[in-house]
Parts: C-alpha cells; sequence; structure tokens
C-alpha cells in the first residue's frame, strides 16, 4: 500500500497513516529489484521516501535477517528510537538497510557495471579477485558440473 506523503524529515522517513477504506495496493513491476531498488541511491532519503510513496512501506521484522551481532544490536537501537514530533517514521539508516537489503547485495556490482571504463574490474580488486583466477584458487560453485563463471575474463 504506498504510503502517500511520505516524506525525508532530517535523518528520519515520515508518513501520515491513510484509512484502511481509502487503502489500495499497487503492482509491483517484474523487475522491481533489477530497476526501482537498483536506481534509488539508499543514501538519499528523498529518494528512498518517493519509493515508499510509490510502492509502500519499506522492511519488516529485524528479527528474520542472518545478522552478525554487533550489526543486529545497532539495527535493534534504530527500530527501537522514536522521532521527536511523528508517530509513524522509519529511521533513515534502517531505511538505507532494507533497501540495500533489498537489492540483495547487487548493488555494488549494478553501479560498477554502469560506469564507464574499468568500473568493474575496479569493482573485482576491491572484492580481492586477481587477474583472472579466483582468490582460493577455483570459483566457489566449483563442486558444480558446468561452473560458471570458470574465471573473471568468462565472467566479464
Amino acid at each position: 500500500m504506498p504510503l502517500r506523503g511520505a516524506r525525508a524529515d532530517g535523518e528520519w522517513i515520515v508518513w501520515t497513516p491513510q484509512s484502511r477504506s481509502r487503502s489500495h495496493t499497487v503492482p509491483v513491476p517484474e523487475d522491481f529489484y533489477l530497476r526501482e531498488f537498483m536506481e534509488v541511491d539508499p543514501e538519499d532519503l528523498d529518494a528512498v521516501a518517493s519509493l515508499m510513496r510509490a510502492y509502500g512501506h519499506l522492511g519488516g521484522s529485524i528479527d528474520t535477517g542472518s545478522w552478525d551481532e554487533d550489526v543486529y544490536e545497532s539495527l535493534k537501537e534504530l527500530t527501537e528510537r522514536e522521532h521527536p514530533g511523528a508517530p509513524f517514521a522509519l529511521h533513515g539508516e534502517l531505511a538505507t538497510r532494507y533497501v540495500i537489503g533489498g537489492a540483495g547485495g547487487r548493488q555494488p556490482t549494478w553501479l560498477a557495471l554502469r560506469r564507464e571504463g574499468l568500473g568493474f574490474d575496479a569493482l573485482v580488486r576491491a572484492r580481492g579477485l586477481r587477474g583472472t583466477a579466483w582468490p582460493s584458487g577455483a570459483p566457489p560453485n566449483s563442486d558444480r558440473a558446468g561452473v560458471w563463471p570458470r574465471d573473471l575474463d568468462h565472467l566479464r
């Protein structure tokens, strides 16, 4: 259900609840995770609020994720914080985490592939992959027949 009126307010996204009788759902495009989530800068709360105005509330329970303990505690603290003046609010850092999580961690790859030139190679170097071999000597899926990708050149 879209959150008409969702807006960035400092480090928060706030909204006014709608009456259930006037609420409606909207269809999510087939490529939602590849387009809408990937096109939103997770640090831009205005853009995240716009996504919420179009498609509805982000997130869910942090208890369903497989977080490191320190990350979980940080997220728990954010969920327990209250906005000083709006009863319906989502802390921006939590919203950012939800957008990144919704994109399944694919955003760095997506952004690198959209960069002209060597964006993908820079990402591969930053992740510790060198040359045409995987750091461990074999791709992580080397136990499967027809391994893909065999090496970085094949991945490109």
